[in-house]
């Protein structure tokens, strides 16, 4: 039996889940730091924080949307029975770039300081530069977050990156270790039990 798809009223299921909350708010911070940057002065290394934040901003977007909308399979590669380690590696290298990030911009800010005067008159990008370190920071956070519960359900081996259109009743095995199909008791509008494929 293919892979269930969301449909209707599980979008919304989707969203208020921990891995919808965290894209949704990975996507938003994201943004949010690009655009702070890109609105002001740059030069240096902050060029390399500015392509972090592009980077991983549509990534995750993709991410987002391809979850969102059941799509996983079409992934070549990434996709499939391997969509939940791929958004794993994909948190743990976000955090991993988002580091450095924080540093860089967290020196610019320090070097900025001596502009943050009331009556200075050229253009001063210390609260730009301090609001970019502070979104890094809280979209680094996010990716964290994301990647360690990730790799708690990929330890489970619970492999279900998409919410089913039913309620669960019961199943066996439920830490699924060899990461086979298994059967599933499920409560349908028709009340029948039908089999469901978790990879």
């Amino acid at each position: 039996m293919p892979p269930q798809r969301l449909t209707g009223a599980n979008y919304r299921e989707f969203l208020k889940s921990f891995m919808g909350i965290a894209r949704v708010l990975q996507v938003l911070m994201g943004a949010g730091l690009w655009a702070t940057i890109a609105a002001n002065k740059y030069d240096g290394p902050v060029h390399f924080a500015l392509l972090v934040a592009v980077l991983f901003w549509l990534l995750t977007l993709a991410l987002f949307l391809l979850t969102l909308l059941g799509k996983q399979d079409v992934v070549p590669v990434a996709g499939g029975e391997h969509w939940l380690l791929s958004n794993v590696v994909h948190d743990a290298a976000a955090v991993a770039l988002y580091l450095p990030t924080i540093g860089i911009l967290a020196y610019k800010t320090a070097k900025s300081t001596y502009c943050n005067l009331e009556h200075y008159g050229p253009p001063c990008p210390y609260r730009a530069y301090l609001a970019a370190t502070a979104l890094s920071g809280f979209t680094t956070c996010a990716y964290f977050a994301s990647a360690v519960y990730g790799s708690c359900r990929k330890c489970r081996g619970t492999k279900c990156t998409r919410q089913l259109p039913f309620q669960v009743k019961s199943f066996g095995n439920a830490l699924l270790p060899s990461c086979k199909e298994f059967s599933v008791e499920v409560s349908t509008h028709s009340a029948r039990s039908t089999v469901v494929r978790f990879m």
